[in-house]
């Protein structure tokens, strides 16, 4: 275990950048880390890139946007803190996504019962 003049505490390292490095593997009970969190998703203001742009971005990048590539996360590693807020607003994306996707269809479901009320020229054996 080394301390550097900085203060810094080194385990498993003679050169501690951080304020606590450790080599090698860290056991806990917990581990709490402060960060922002991300109900900015949730925001009336906040525009939620439609799939189809998420879909392209994806074919250009080969990653989500917001998110780093594998590349920089070998190359720079992450924040934990940082990459629980971003994977938050992901997931905040998504359950904005599902919710408009559950309105569409039952905007469906009711368009389909109208149509096999009124001319019965739709059945219902012919959807899906």
């Amino acid at each position: 275990m080394r301390i550097d003049n900085n203060g810094n505490v080194g385990i498993g390292t003679t050169n501690p950048v951080h304020s606590l490095q450790v080599a090698g593997t860290v056991g806990a009970t917990e581990l709490i880390v402060s960060s922002n969190g991300a109900d900015y998703a949730f925001k009336p203001e906040y525009y939620l890139s439609p799939l189809s742009e998420v879909a392209a971005y994806i074919k250009r990048n080969h990653h989500l946007a917001e998110l780093p590539s594998e590349q920089e996360v070998q190359k720079n590693g992450l924040s934990l803190g940082e990459m629980q807020s971003k994977l938050l607003a992901k997931i905040e994306e998504l359950t904005l996504h599902l919710i408009a996707a559950e309105k569409n269809n039952q905007a469906l479901e009711e368009r389909i019962t109208k149509l096999d009320t009124v001319g019965g020229a739709v059945t219902r054996a012919a959807v899906p």
